[in-house]
């Protein structure tokens, strides 16, 4: 709370956000009736790593409301409803882009030139063949003996050193079985786990202790993110992604490698199995539509309007939620509430850009059905025409709507913190701060000599460079 004087009355925040006595009268009617900032902090239990002002709800309730009657898993081919993609429309993205960046690379256009795309080629995920060690290390000296809360801490600080902001844990059961595919089984064998087959018809069974799941976001670089935006003059929504900015993705998808190697290493060497999403040794495993439910069941943020995991203090700049599968006991942590899913009925910055009309457009959640081919039914909230997103080359060479979320941005202004704690405390700004995030074009297109200094900048005050064996001095908030 070093940035709200803790006997900041309610009157004098909103005063602080610039808002009126008429404004503060309308929000007075629906904002909680807290007298000061010290009685709403008390009001909120805390959960993991979040601020003050997100609100922990009960275990397996989220802000996305949820039919279990509706959510019943996946087909027997791993699906929902049927394919996620249009392999013809993604050919057709695949010659135009391609046109594009052979261009830029024959006329050195800045963002495109040969060393941009070599920057992004160079940096994606190591292609290393990296050894699961699934089973608790008999080497181990001993074997750690925690309260499941101690545990959860114990796994908490180890992810925070290795470069994960936020983490949580849930434990597996009717419910959260849904989310995996049907290649995962719980009690069905009197081991830790058990591979059954081989290849993608393998099934993966474990015992009943193979019970807890470890969750932690990986976040990808929010300033390099803002190289990647290009404009399509004829639509006002984004164009082709720039290489330049596409080295943010890139980047995070290899630190993932990195960070989940060394958490399954970790967790194995304290004497437990570890079972690493997509990590068996045929590379069987649930696949990447699981991170994002089990991201939300532990409370690492809500649901936003693209689909993904939106974390009240960076947006959706999350690229994975990566979860381990373990007989470690943990404390599951509970879902959040910071006014999130709240803010993208007004807010639509992702939809108004987005280049192939993928995101959601409509203004409030009125479905539980999937509106789009390949959706998953059975929850109140919107969803991604993914046949359109994979068209223009979704997930690899677009993330147009990573970047464009009002949480992500940094605190390095004092408005954004005063945006997120007030959007939890009350929906009666949020079109507001929507148009004021438009006013100050975030998100916008880079020139092409920002572009091309960016080759050039200056290391000692640059901020958005990861050093390795570096630490942060400065918290989010």
């Amino acid at each position: 709370m070093s940035q709200f004087h803790s006997t900041l009355s309610r009157r004098e925040f909103m005063k602080a956000l610039g808002i009126g006595a008429g404004a503060l009268a309308g929000a007075a009617a629906v904002a909680p009736a807290f007298q000061d900032l010290d009685e709403l902090t008390a009001s909120a239990k805390k959960s993991s790593d979040h601020p003050w002002w997100v609100k922990a709800r009960d275990f397996g309730s989220l802000t996305t409301e949820v039919d279990w009657t509706v959510l019943k898993g996946h087909l027997a081919d791993g699906s929902y409803n049927d394919s996620r993609s249009d392999s013809s429309a993604s050919t057709d993205y695949s010659s135009r882009v391609n046109e594009w960046l052979a261009d830029g690379r024959a006329k050195k256009i800045p963002g495109r030139s040969n060393r941009d795309q070599a920057a992004k080629s160079a940096i994606g995920t190591p292609s290393i063949t990296w050894t699961w060690p699934m089973a608790a290390n008999s080497n181990a000296a001993q074997k750690w003996e925690g309260t499941p809360e101690d545990n959860f801490q114990t796994l908490r600080s180890f992810a925070h050193y290795c470069g994960s902001p936020n983490c949580g844990a849930l434990v597996i059961d009717d419910k959260m079985e849904r989310f995996v595919t049907k290649a995962l089984e719980w009690g069905t064998t009197s081991s830790a786990y058990e591979v059954v087959g081989s290849g993608n018809s393998a099934t993966i069974k474990f015992s009943g202790n193979m019970k807890y799941v470890f969750t932690a976001t990986i976040l990808q670089n929010y300033t390099h993110k803002s190289y990647e935006n290009t404009k399509d003059d004829s639509t006002g929504r984004a164009g082709f992604s720039m290489p330049l900015g596409d080295v943010s993705r890139q980047r995070a998808y290899a630190d993932i490698a990195m960070f989940e190697f060394w958490m399954q290493r970790f967790i194995t060497t304290l004497g437990y199995n570890c079972y690493l999403q997509g990590g068996s040794p045929n590379g069987s495993g649930p696949g990447g539509r699981v991170n994002i439910p089990y991201g939300l069941f532990s409370g690492l943020g809500e649901q936003g309007r693209t689909g993904h995991v939106m974390s009240p203090t960076n947006g959706i700049i999350v690229r994975k939620t990566s979860f381990f599968i373990t007989d470690m006991p943990l404390a599951p942590t509970p879902p959040i509430d910071f006014g999130g899913t709240k803010f993208c009925e007004s807010c639509m910055r992702c939809a108004e850009m987005c280049p192939s009309t993928a995101c959601d457009d409509r203004k409030k959640r009125d479905t539980f059905d999937a509106p789009f081919p390949g959706g998953r039914p059975g929850y109140n909230g919107w969803r991604v025409h993914w046949w359109k997103c994979t068209g223009i080359g979704a997930p690899n060479t677009c993330g147009t709507c990573h970047g464009l979320c009002p949480f992500n941005h940094e605190n390095d202004a004092l408005i954004h913190p005063f945006v997120r704690a007030s959007a939890a405390i009350t929906p009666l700004f949020n079109g507001f701060y929507a148009t004021m995030d438009r006013f100050m074009n975030y998100g916008a297109a880079k020139t092409e000599k920002e572009l091309n200094d960016w080759w050039y900048r200056d290391f000692k005050s640059y901020k958005a460079d990861a050093i390795f064996g570096q630490g942060s001095f400065q918290s989010m908030l």
